[in-house]
């Protein structure tokens, strides 16, 4: 995708037309990425931290300074937040 977006790119032409559908799949690559990036903040704290009677409330306390970071779409933010209430259960 990045690469499309190169003008300077060498050989954009041949990208653009064997892999310029790609762009129409922006939006979702997008959220994919946020997906892909909140799970690997709650993988990793799980990871470090383990599971405990707090992990909810400290993953909902990580997770809110990474959304903040960044601008996450709404269904981004859903995602976060029904991994948060399951770690809560």
């Amino acid at each position: 995708m990045m690469a499309l977006k190169n003008p300077d790119h060498s050989d954009k032409e041949l990208l653009r037309q064997y892999c310029g559908w790609v762009c129409q799949y922006k939006d979702l690559m997008s959220r994919l990425q946020q997906f892909d990036l909140i799970s690997r903040h709650v993988r990793q704290h799980i990871r470090e931290q383990g599971l405990c009677s707090t992990t909810g409330q400290e993953v909902e306390e990580l997770l809110e300074l990474v959304l903040k970071s960044s601008e996450f779409n709404l269904e981004a933010c859903q995602f976060a937040g029904r991994l948060i209430d399951f770690l809560i259960e």
